[in-house]
Parts: structure tokens; sequence; C-alpha cells
């Protein structure tokens, strides 16, 4: 018998037996794949919103904990707003939770801790107008562990809703195995026509569980693309998957198909203050591949002109089986994170504590280096009689441009800090006295060209006088001594006439 003539007889004797159990299929397949939609839709944006809250929970914890510390290092009066809003945001995440009916244990830890938290961190706010030592001792033993203690308990709660994801999608499956069983009892009455058309059914649900785990995956990257800090992902491979826009903009490129132990010479990574690529064992990104959570601030990134220096956190992500999914790192550029904690108010440079800072590691790293480090101490001249022609309020215009055009004219390695009323200090790595003389001397041309216009609608111009010198890196000069020998030479700039830079001889 012919093909032709057995396609008949199948179609006499069983196209209506086909057609039957085709419409079941069908009707099988379709609720079939309602059913998983639905099911993983539904657990997707329910259990993302609580894992989303969950996110930023932890996020928030971590911005009240860099406004307690930036406090802590700098005394500036608005990081204690900065901490009050980042609490207030805790609360209002927490709310997003209780409303979603996750762990009510777990949430009352948080409650608890939060509390515990709320208190040492009270103690040493009190504590730090007497002693700020004190007041960093009280974080250090009461007010960080909790604080870690609190981080994990966040970190449960996000993954007790992972793990209710994980639940729905087998509650999904396990339909899709009561489905199939039905409909292999179909298919086994209409042969092989049917066995096909299972096939394809059976792909094309596999293909949408898939898209729907891409679809997941993909909301979450979205969501890291707003995030202020470098995110970069390796999986469990060691091969780079992701990199947010702000991990492209600190690391100079995106995404380099490369081994983990080449991660440092593609992506230009450096020991701080030398030329030796950082050790790829030491990255926190390569040790989360090996399950460690670990953290450094001595890495540098080199690209174009430009030298940025970054403090990494690295955490391994894994399944529900505690199989490693990803490697994550974190990070942020040191500048930035110094100058949001301890800038001046006026001219937004960095304050003298931060700027004593700055100076303590430049010093070190100019030591470790083997390179010269100037320091120069600026003197606006005549700026009493700035505010008493013209009242404060152009005063601080003129302490705001000047600032702006110092930090114009320097390098993006120099520094520059407010020392204290209209004396300002620039930190100048890699400069020699002559070196540090030309820096400045172009700094005063371009002041000069600045035009002011006083209450009298006059416009008048301003100069500074200037001494510097080149820190004597080899004995730890201390801030002070360095900022006495060039306020000695600024005095002299001023016996001169004022509006020059004087260096030693």
């Amino acid at each position: 018998m012919g093909t032709a003539q057995q396609l008949q007889k199948w179609q006499r004797v069983l196209l209506p037996a086909v057609i039957v159990a085709l419409l079941a299929s069908g009707i099988v397949g379709c609720g079939l794949v309602v059913q998983v939609r639905e099911a993983s839709q539904s657990a997707s944006h329910a259990h993302a919103e609580r894992m989303l809250a969950a996110e930023a929970l932890l996020a928030a914890l971590f911005d009240r904990s860099a406004a307690m510390r930036g406090y802590l290092l700098a005394g500036d009066a608005d990081l204690l707003e900065q901490r009050k809003a980042a609490r207030a945001n805790i609360e209002r995440q927490l709310g997003r939770l209780r409303a979603r009916a996750v762990d009510g244990t777990l949430l009352a830890d948080v409650d608890t801790l939060l509390a515990r938290l709320d208190d040492a961190n009270d103690r040493a706010i009190e504590r730090y107008a007497t002693s700020a030592a004190d007041a960093h001792a009280i974080w250090e033993a009461d007010s960080k562990p909790v604080q870690e203690q609190l981080a994990q308990v966040i970190r449960e709660l996000g993954a007790t809703e992972r793990a209710a994801f994980g639940a729905a999608r087998d509650r999904a499956a396990a339909a899709f195995e009561r489905s199939s069983i039905l409909l292999g009892v179909l298919l086994a009455v209409v042969g092989a026509i049917v066995t096909v058309l299972f096939s394809l059914y059976t792909r094309a649900t596999r293909e949408l569980v898939a898209q729907i785990a891409a679809e997941q995956e993909q909301a979450t990257f979205r969501l890291l693309e707003e995030v202020p800090v470098g995110i970069f992902v390796l999986n469990a491979r060691g091969k780079p998957h992701y990199a947010n826009r702000h991990a492209q903009k600190l690391l100079g490129k995106g995404i380099v198909s490369s081994s983990p132990d080449r991660l440092a010479e593609v992506y230009q990574a450096y020991e701080a203050g030398t030329e030796r690529l950082y050790p790829a064992e030491r990255l926190p990104i390569v040790r989360a591949l090996a399950g460690e959570v670990s953290e450094c601030s001595d890495v540098e990134i080199h690209h174009a002109n430009e030298v940025v220096p970054l403090h990494v956190v690295g955490a391994p992500v894994r399944d529900l089986r505690g199989e490693l999914l990803y490697a994550v790192a974190g990070f942020q550029d040191v500048r930035e994170l110094q100058r949001h904690a301890m800038r001046d108010a006026l001219t937004g440079l960095a304050n003298r504590a931060a700027f004593t800072q700055i100076y303590n590691r430049e010093r070190s790293v100019s030591a470790r280096a083997g390179r010269s480090l100037a320091i120069g101490l600026i003197d606006l001249d005549r700026f009493k009689a700035v505010n008493d022609t013209h009242g404060h309020a152009v005063g601080d215009e003129v302490l705001r441009r000047t600032a702006a055009a110092l930090v114009g004219a320097l390098r993006r390695s120099d520094v520059v800090g407010r020392w204290g009323g209209e004396e300002l200090v620039v930190l100048l790595p890699g400069t020699d006295e002559q070196g540090a003389w030309r820096a400045l001397e172009h700094a005063l041309i371009d002041v000069r060209k600045l035009t002011f216009t006083g209450q009298d609608h006059q416009t008048f111009h301003v100069t500074f006088s200037a001494g510097a010198v080149v820190v004597d890196v080899e004995a730890s000069e201390a801030i002070e001594d360095a900022v006495k020998r060039a306020d000695a030479l600024l005095y002299q700039a001023k016996a001169k006439g004022r509006n020059r830079i004087e260096i030693a001889a």
C-alpha cells in the first residue's frame, strides 16, 4: 500500500479521532501554556516586587551607614539629615515588605536589629561632640557588628523571596507534568502526527520558560543600570557577563571576553601608586568565584590620562542548591566618596579633614612610588576689603568662583581644598618646587581674568598670594608642618607686594 493510500485510509478512519485528539490536545496545550505563563508571571511579578523591596531596603541601610560614617569622619551636620532621610526610606521599604506578607520572623529580627543600630548610632553621635575617637570606637564595637548582622538578615529576606519564586516555578512545572501525562494518553491515539505536535509544543513551552527567565534577568539588569555604583558580573565559568553603565564609565570600557587571571591586564587595574598590575588572586571578584566575600581599597584603574582609585567589594551569588551562579563586584570611585562625605559646603572643595586624609594617602603613595609631592597654600589678597565693601554674599561668590578656577587650571590628579577662611590649599602629586610654581602661576593667571560685580554695580578683579613647598615624604611629614612651611613662603609673597607665588630657594 502506497503512502498516498495510507494517508487516505488514515483520513477516513483516523482523521475523526485525530481531530478529536488534536482538539483535546489543543485545549490541554492552551490550558498548559496559560497555566505556565500565569504561574510564572504571578511568581515573577509578586516575588520580584518583594525582592526589589528587600534590595531597596539593603541599599537604604548602606546609604544610612555611609551618612553615619561620613559624619564621624567629617562632622558635617548635613550628613545627619541624609542619615535621617535614609532611615525614613528604610521604614518605607519595611512597610512594603510587611504589606506583602513576607517572613514575619525575619521582619521582627530586622526591627530588633534596627532598634539596636539606632541606639548605638545615637550614642556615637552624642559621644562625637566630646570625643571623635570614642565615637569611632562605639561605631566599630557596637554599630558595625549590628549593621553587618542586619544586612545579613535583609539578604535572608531576599533569599526567602527567591526561594518562594522557585517554589512557584516548581508548582508550574508540576502542573506542566500533570498536563503532559494527559496529553501523552491522547497522543497515543493519534500516533506520529500528535507526537510531532507534542514535540513542537514542548519545545515552545521550554522556550517560553527560558524567555521568562531571560526577561527576569534583564529586568534585574535594568534595575542595576540605575544604581549609582559600578556593578560587574562574572558567570560561574569566570567569563565577564554584565557591567552596568557606572561600571563601564569607571573601567573605561564594557564587557571584554577574558579569563579571570587577565582581568587586571584587560581593565588596566594596578596596585595603588605603582605600575604593578593588581594580582588576580587578590581581586575581590576573582575571590568571589571561590565563594569568598572580600573588599579592597588599594586598586587603581588607568585609562586615557586618568587614574581612578576604587573601593571594591566582591561577593558570590548562589542558587537554591548552593551552586555558584555569578561572582559580583560593586565598586565606587574613592574620590567621589570623599567628595560627597567630606566637602566644603560653600566651595564644594575638600574640607580640612578630607584634605588631611587625602594628603596622608598621597604622601604614602608618593613614598612607595618614589615620586615627589608638592603642597601650596593660597590666600586671597585683600579679601577682608571685598567683604567690607561689597558684603559677604559677594565674598562668598569670590571664594566659589576662585575655587572653581583653581580646579579648572590644575590637573585632574591635583587636589584643591579649603584650609579655612579665604585660605585654600593645593596638593600636587609628582611635582617639584618649579612644577608647583608653574602650576600655581597658571592658576593665578586664570584667577586674574575673573570679573566680579560689587554692590555698586562696579566690576572688580581679585588676585592671590601663595607659598609652595615639596613634602618630605620619606620622613612622613605631617600636613601641619608642610602647611606651616608653605605659610612662611606665603607671608613672603604678601610682603613682596602680593599677587605672586613664592617657593623655597
